[in-house]
């Protein structure tokens, strides 16, 4: 009876103390991002990566783990500035002892399985076409972007490199550029912007920048340098001067956010958001007062989508519209009128999958949120998808609604046919999945839409990067000899 009592007690006061750790978390988590509930993540990752992780960034040192390992002095001078990783603990040991406690005790020991959901079918609307860069075996696209009117896409890769392929798939080699390749963007009917990242992996430092290509004069410059990991950008009137204004999105790690250049100006830059994890931005009038509102997603920490109004006069107001955990990954977004109610719904993928939880996580995968009208967006539509990071939508099959195609790439290749996936909108925001057989050579991390042969059916883009050699012999043990750096998937409704 004895023993039964002392195990009641100690019972109580374990709940006693995971109720207080619960407290304690909601306090300090929410001074950076949303709360994470423990059964987001296993006992296991909380333990030995996310918990050891959080407690360094309150200043305290447990265990032997280096989280400058591999820095530059640069960027560990940048880190210590930012104070990052504190010298004095911003917590006492006993509460800290408390939100360990709370999480160890809260999740659960396997990760939680994908709801149900609707076996994909093999899909037979695009017929595909491998295409390989001699001398790269393994395949690192950063970048794929089709310039209809030559018929030319360009691919950039992590070497870096940046290849242009024309339509009889002749490929030149184009001047050598700073850093990976990731964005490419059309400025007018000659101009083209290209981005490079800088680091590809996570870094605070400022090697990233945007040149300008000419086509017409054979042009190559430098437009704007000394960027945080620069990962979209986006020109449009702000201020209705007739004048293209600059938005670009610094992706960096601790640092980054959203800027605008006044006029395109590299030399006036104001920030919109100084929240690290800007990933993409789009503009569009969603208040009907004539001026275009800014739509954007932030990745890192505190994973959001916020709508800046435009109030005139360069001055912008922000409702944020969707906010997340930090572990649920957000990866893109468009904006698309899914239920044709004159009102702009968003397509949201989330699947990001590397820091500190790389596991199966159920919540990954593809939704829509619909709007009601005063961009209040509730969810009405998901698919799981592991390690997705990219879901575009456009009516492939030309019957006047929008499907949806999207790419994995933070999975670990169980399925490797089904990284990409095809939607085809049945109606009522129902749509029938299908995956692609051919998809299993290679993960891909690029997708580019287009009209490839000017037939006037959409026809998509997708670029390989086997990040890792495990990844690379993953395919290997398949069966799998070489692999395409683009697989291209044309559209056969035409």
């Amino acid at each position: 009876m004895k023993k039964c009592t002392v195990g009641f007690l100690f019972l109580i006061a374990l709940g006693a103390r995971a109720q207080d750790g619960r407290q304690l978390a909601e306090r300090y988590c929410a001074s950076c991002h949303v709360f994470p509930a423990p059964e987001l993540l296993t006992k296991q990752v909380w333990r030995e990566s996310v918990l050891p992780n959080m407690a360094r960034r309150l200043g305290l040192k447990i265990g032997n783990m280096d989280y400058l390992d591999g820095k530059s002095p640069e960027e560990r001078a940048l880190l210590k500035k930012l104070n990052t990783y504190p010298d004095e603990a911003q917590i006492g040991m006993d509460d800290w002892v408390k939100i360990q406690t709370f999480y160890e005790s809260e999740a659960p020991e396997q990760a939680v399985d994908q709801k149900a959901k609707n076996a994909a079918e093999v899909q037979t609307l695009f017929r595909t076409e491998e295409l390989k860069i001699n001398g790269i075996d393994k395949p690192n696209s950063t970048l794929l972007f089709f310039k209809e009117e030559q018929q030319t896409l360009f691919l950039g890769t992590a070497d870096p490199s940046l290849f242009a392929i024309d339509q009889y798939q002749e490929i030149f080699s184009l001047p050598a550029v700073s850093s990976p390749p990731v964005l490419m963007q059309k400025r007018d009917s000659t101009k083209v912007n290209l981005m490079c990242v800088g680091q590809i992996n996570p870094s605070d430092l400022s090697t990233g920048r945007v040149y300008e290509i000419d086509f017409q004069k054979g042009a190559f410059g430098i437009l704007i340098d000394s960027l945080a990991r620069p990962v979209d950008m986006l020109w449009a009137d702000l201020e209705n001067d007739g004048v293209a204004d600059l938005l670009l999105c610094e992706y960096g790690n601790n640092i980054g956010g959203l800027s605008v250049y006044k006029n395109g100006d590299p030399h006036k830059k104001e920030w919109l958001s100084l929240i690290p994890g800007a990933r993409k931005v789009e503009v569009h009038d969603l208040n009907g007062d004539g001026l275009l509102d800014i739509v954007f997603m932030s990745c890192q920490a505190r994973e959001h989508l916020s709508v800046f109004y435009n109030l005139g006069e360069g001055q912008f107001e922000e409702k944020e519209v969707l906010t997340f955990n930090p572990a649920m990954g957000l990866s893109y977004f468009e904006m698309q009128d899914f239920n044709r109610d004159g009102h702009l719904d968003i397509l949201l993928s989330n699947g990001d999958n590397w820091d500190y939880s790389s596991i199966h996580k159920a919540f990954h995968g593809i939704r829509i949120y619909l709007n009601d009208g005063a961009d209040n967006f509730e969810e009405a539509w998901f698919y799981p998808q592991y390690g997705t990071i990219k879901s575009m939508a456009t009516d492939f099959d030309q019957d006047g609604d929008l499907d949806i195609v999207s790419i994995a790439f933070y999975d670990n290749l169980e399925k490797p046919e089904e990284q990409f996936l095809y939607f085809e909108n049945l109606g009522e925001l129902k749509f029938k999945a299908s995956f692609l057989p051919e998809s299993a050579k290679g993960k891909w991390i690029c997708m580019e839409l287009a009209d490839k042969d000017g037939d006037g059916d959409t026809d998509v883009f997708l670029g390989s990067y086997l990040h890792s050699m495990q990844e690379y012999t993953q395919l290997l043990f398949q069966g799998l000899k070489d692999f395409p750096n683009v697989l291209i998937l044309e559209n056969t409704v035409k």
